[in-house]
């Protein structure tokens, strides 16, 4: 086993994002984990995909369309990275 400390309001996240889901931080944290292999994480807001994918069309960027979705996430994970894990 292995301890990671991180700071009160990130592991309150972590609890709250777990109860959410019904799982353990640890489970939590595994899935969160396994994610990462496949590039960055990128969640939707909210359970509904419908409303996700509506609100990805208000980017407040006209260029974004144009942009390679490479590019979109790589950017997303930077602005995440920099602002901490308060997005999961």
């Amino acid at each position: 086993m292995t301890t990671i400390t991180v700071s009160d309001a990130v592991g309150a996240q972590l609890q709250a994002r777990a109860a959410a889901r019904g799982v353990s931080v640890e489970e939590l944290l595994a899935e969160l984990a396994a994610g990462l292999d496949n590039g960055p994480a990128v969640v939707a807001v909210g359970d509904d995909p419908l409303e996700a994918f509506i609100g990805g069309s208000a980017s407040g960027d006209p260029g974004w369309a144009s942009t390679d979705i490479k590019v979109l996430r790589r950017e997303l994970a930077e602005r995440r990275a920099v602002e901490g894990i308060e997005n999961l």
